[in-house]
């Protein structure tokens, strides 16, 4: 039992990993309306779409979804 708990754990771990990821994806994909791949968005932009967290746009740019240009400017890498 502590072996398959042990193993149960670690995949489980991955496993979630790759739906938080997936969650933040679909999420930005829902209220992204009309941006494409490569649309640069302010932070303000972010704000107006429902991202008022600081760590909400900081999880978008950890996850892939977007990266950072300069202060207040992001660029979309996958909607």
């Amino acid at each position: 039992p502590g072996e398959m708990a042990a193993y149960n754990a670690e995949h489980n771990k991955e496993n979630n990993v790759k739906k938080g990821i997936s969650r933040v994806q679909k999420r930005f994909s829902s209220v992204c309306g009309d941006h494409k791949v490569g649309d640069q968005l302010t932070t303000q932009e972010l704000k107006d779409m429902g991202y008022t967290d600081p760590n909400a746009i900081t999880r978008l740019v950890n996850d892939g979804v977007l990266s950072h240009i300069r202060r207040g400017v992001y660029v979309i890498n996958s909607v």
